[in-house]
């Protein structure tokens, strides 16, 4: 299962905005959840420059894909989930809380 789907980067108007998901503050255990997805086995790179959808900045991130076995994730939504509190699937944050 694929987490941190938004239509601005997969160019689905049935995905939610990243504007929808922006939190202001942080939710609890932020820095776990942030751990976990930093630590994920990397299973595809691609090269080329990431552009912050907010600010419009390029970012200092490589565009990887991430997987713990169960969960895939981008190296984008660690960094929306990092500096904007992205909100992610709650049945995502339960399963990473439950295995720390």
């Amino acid at each position: 299962m694929i987490i941190g789907k938004i239509k601005e980067v997969y160019n689905d108007k049935n995905l939610p905005s990243i504007y929808d998901l922006i939190r202001e503050k942080p939710i609890e255990h932020k820095a776990k959840i942030l751990e976990y997805l930093r630590n994920g086995k990397i299973e595809a790179y691609a090269p080329g420059r990431v552009k912050d959808i907010i600010s419009g900045q390029y970012i200092d991130c490589d565009l990887c894909c991430y997987t713990d076995g169960k969960y895939e994730w981008r190296s984008d939504t660690i960094y929306y989930f990092d500096k904007y509190n992205l909100k992610l699937d709650d049945g995502f944050i339960l399963y990473v809380l439950r295995t720390k």
